[in-house]
Order: structure tokens, then C-alpha cells, then sequence
């Protein structure tokens, strides 16, 4: 990898620095409530790759917008590599307005195919998103040790 041109992805950018410098720190999370948080250069290729994967095993194809409504964390950016290693458009997206009308229009728009959600059953987005999809939590789950130890 030469430049910053050309046919270079996103994901091949993750492959070339995973194999390049793999115990690298790519990523460092500091949280004023939780501890920091390192992601190497080949932890963020592998645990992305492994994401992006699990989503076209549910069924997104390639092509597809899914829509993240994860606060910022580790697990977040897994979540936005992932979803550009399974070949989909990411829709990063917040609840603006309380009853998260705003928010499901956008997702139709859009026609987002999947969000995805804080394991936090007793978060308020999942909260506010369950009042308007009767799917929510009942979609299988992509849970990966070392994603749950650093924590959403």
C-alpha cells in the first residue's frame, strides 16, 4: 500500500495493517467511566472480519445499509468495520427526538436492512427502538468474548 488512491477499501487497509504490524495499537479508547481500552492492528482486522461475516450469516447481503446505533466504544468501531467488511453501507444514527420518530423514518428511507443495538437490554435507544420494531432482541446475536470484555 503505496498511497491513499486507488482500489483500497477500507477493508483491505484493515488486512494490509493487520499483517503489516499486528500487535500495533491501532485503536486506544479512553473513557472517563471505564477502563482504557487497545485494540491491535490485527485484533481490529480479525474481530471486524468475524462481524461481517455474522451479519451475512443472518441473512444482510453485501450491498445493504445496517444502521448502528451503538454509543462510541471498541465495540462500536468493530461494528462500523464489520459492516463495511460485509460489503454494506453504515448508517450511523442517534435518537433525536424521544419517541425515536425521526429516527425510524430515517431508517426507511434509507431502507436500512439491519440495526444494530447495545447488549444492554435496559439501554434507552433499544428501548425506544423496540416501541417500533417487534423484532427487537429476538434477532440472533454476534457476541465475541473479547468484544464483551472491552464492553458498549
Amino acid at each position: 500500500m503505496q498511497s491513499l488512491h486507488g482500489d483500497y477499501t477500507i477493508p483491505k487497509r484493515l488486512k494490509y495493517l493487520g499483517n503489516k504490524q499486528p500487535d500495533a495499537p491501532a485503536f486506544v479508547y479512553v473513557s472517563k467511566y471505564k477502563p482504557k481500552a487497545v485494540l491491535t492492528s490485527k485484533e481490529t482486522y480479525d474481530l471486524s472480519v468475524e462481524f461481517g461475516r455474522h451479519l451475512l450469516k443472518i441473512g444482510v447481503k453485501p450491498g445493504s445499509i445496517v444502521c448502528s446505533l451503538i454509543p462510541d466504544s471498541p465495540v462500536a468501531l468493530i461494528a462500523f468495520f464489520g459492516v463495511l467488511c460485509a460489503g454494506c453501507t453504515v448508517q450511523n444514527a442517534n435518537i433525536q427526538m424521544s419517541d425515536g420518530t425521526y429516527l425510524v423514518q430515517n431508517l426507511r428511507k434509507s431502507k436500512c436492512r439491519a440495526v444494530i443495538l447495545s447488549s444492554n437490554p435496559d439501554d434507552r435507544t433499544n428501548r425506544i427502538i423496540s416501541q417500533h420494531f417487534n423484532t427487537v432482541g429476538k434477532v440472533a446475536s454476534f457476541e465475541e468474548r473479547h468484544l464483551h470484555e472491552l464492553g458498549s
